[in-house]
């Protein structure tokens, strides 16, 4: 059986093969087993079969330790009531030699809808904690080569990566903003995120272009294209084939299950049509964005489609109307008298309410979302206050899927052809306890380069412990990998001119003449 969690582990370890990095890099790829979920489309008529896979990746670089410090080695271990994590804790401190910090990294979720040959992948966090003071594009070359990892093993045909791009101080590593760690502005994480979705597509195309196709989508809200185009700009050439378009998140429905072209099938909605010449997003139908919009976690997206319903709530008459039963004589027909036992007679209409109830819930939402079309959602979302309090915010998506001339192109590693659900890895952990290793990273302290180091390990070390628990000690080794630091390697990438800051509105000053 595959083990999926080695894989990515190994696609992550030979992308860093020919990195120059002077110091030992460590990873730590954790995914949760594949569950049934109905939270991508709460608001669908329908629900289609969906499955969720969380990852936790991390990378760590091995360093000179500083000399120890009693004060830390207190601040570290006290308080803590398993004698085997302050044992540990209070032996790395005061351990000589090299230690491990936590450089970067990453929470995503993906989400397979078989039925529809289509993964969803959405990037929820990813941080970098500021150490050690490299050159070297560590955190680049790490969230470059897991996404690429997704599109050369794709779990299924169709490929979307969703990532919604938002400054703060610190998403994963707590105090790390007040630490070295320089935070990029609104415009410059856009501009590198842009970047980042370049190198993944291009790649993508490179060494899956005899079969697939990529698309580059991406919204500022509260611009318009030409001004999103001017402020991010475009550094590099973009590769054959790749180009950068005005296309809201998931502006086409799911592909069908009976076809490959991209038709709706959570409800009655259509395709949305080209952009326009000026590269607006326009539309030829109007689609629910019950069915188009997929909630995802900790997502703008998903808060402003729940604001939406519960606006639409406080109509009481329209409500009324929605929630009226089609047909009333139905309600009449389960007290007819019936020669079922009496047990049966007795949960028969509870259960015919409330799954009369849940469907007029369900018809209610749809027609409120269905009323709203999609350009209105996406005006309106340019005002909502997450996306303008301050600084740019953005919305970048990547579709990869099969060309029209290899269609029948398949590559789906992550299912089974016999189930169509998603293969379990053996190295696969239960949701609570990847959720639970999360939260052990969100209670740690990077504010300093020794803080970082000992509570690195001090996560290091429970991540060990509950992993064996659950895996044994040979899953815990699948789940972590290194590669060695190497000297005198020359950069892949070519040096680029060192660019002069791009100012906004300042018209350059005259020389003057002597």
């Amino acid at each position: 059986m595959m083990k999926l969690t080695s894989r990515l582990l190994s696609h992550l370890e030979t992308s860093f093969q020919k990195v120059p990095n002077p110091d030992t890099v460590r990873f730590t790829v954790l995914t949760s087993v594949p569950r049934r979920t109905t939270s991508l489309y709460p608001y669908a008529r329908d629900h289609p079969r969906c499955f969720q896979v969380d990852y936790l990746v991390t990378l760590a670089t091995e360093v000179e330790r500083p000399s120890p410090s009693s004060a830390t080695a207190t601040k570290v271990t006290e308080g803590d009531s398993d004698p085997k994590v302050e044992a540990n804790g209070a032996q790395v401190v005061e351990g000589k030699g090299k230690g491990k910090v936590l450089t970067t990294a990453l929470s995503a979720h993906l989400y397979i809808l078989p039925q529809h040959r289509t993964s969803i992948l959405y990037i929820s966090k990813l941080d970098s904690s500021g150490h050690p003071n490299t050159k070297t594009p560590l955190s680049r070359l790490f969230i470059t080569s897991t996404l690429s990892y997704f599109l050369h093993h794709r779990p299924t045909s169709h490929v979307r990566i969703q990532l919604f791009a938002r400054s703060q101080g610190q998403y994963l590593f707590p105090n790390s903003s007040e630490g070295p760690k320089k935070v990029l502005g609104g415009l410059g994480l856009c501009g590198w995120w842009k970047g980042v979705y370049e190198d993944v597509a291009a790649s993508s195309i490179s060494n899956e272009g005899n079969g697939y196709q990529a698309k580059l989508g991406m919204v500022l809200p509260g611009y318009s294209w030409d001004e999103a185009r001017g402020m991010l700009g475009q550094r590099r050439p973009l590769a054959d084939g790749l180009e950068w378009t005005a296309s809201a998140p998931f502006d086409t429905p799911l592909p069908s299950p009976s076809t490959s072209s991209s038709s709706s099938s959570l409800g009655p909605s259509s395709s949305l049509g080209p952009t326009s010449s000026s590269g607006e997003i326009t539309t030829q139908s109007r689609p629910s964005l019950a069915s188009l919009i997929p909630s995802l976690p900790d997502d703008p997206k998903a808060r402003f489609l729940d604001d939406l319903i519960s606006d639409r709530s406080q109509d009481p008459q329209r409500r009324h109307n929605l929630l009226k039963p089609k047909n009333d004589s139905e309600g009449s027909s389960s007290s007819m008298p019936s020669s079922s036992p009496g047990k049966k007679k007795e949960r028969d209409p509870l259960k015919n309410r409330a799954k009369a109830e849940d469907e007029a819930e369900r018809r209610f939402t749809h027609a409120t979302l269905e009323a709203i079309s999609v350009g209105e959602y996406w005006e309106r979302m340019g005002f909502r206050q997450e996306c303008i309090s301050g600084d740019v915010t953005g919305f970048f998506t990547l579709e990869s899927s099969p060309s029209v001339s290899s269609s029948n192109t398949t590559s789906t590693p992550m299912t089974s052809p016999s189930t169509r659900n998603p293969i379990t890895s053996p190295t696969a952990l239960p949701h609570a306890i990847v959720d639970r290793i999360l939260s052990a990273l969100l209670n740690t302290d990077f504010k300093t380069f020794e803080s970082s180091l000992d509570h690195s390990a001090l996560w290091e070390n429970q991540v060990k412990s509950l992993v064996v628990d659950e895996i044994g000690e040979e899953g815990y080794k699948a789940c972590v990998g290194s590669v060695e630091g190497k000297m005198g390697l020359e950069d892949p990438a070519p040096k680029r001119k060192e660019e002069a800051p791009v100012t906004m509105l300042q018209p350059r000053k005259k020389k003057k003449v002597q």
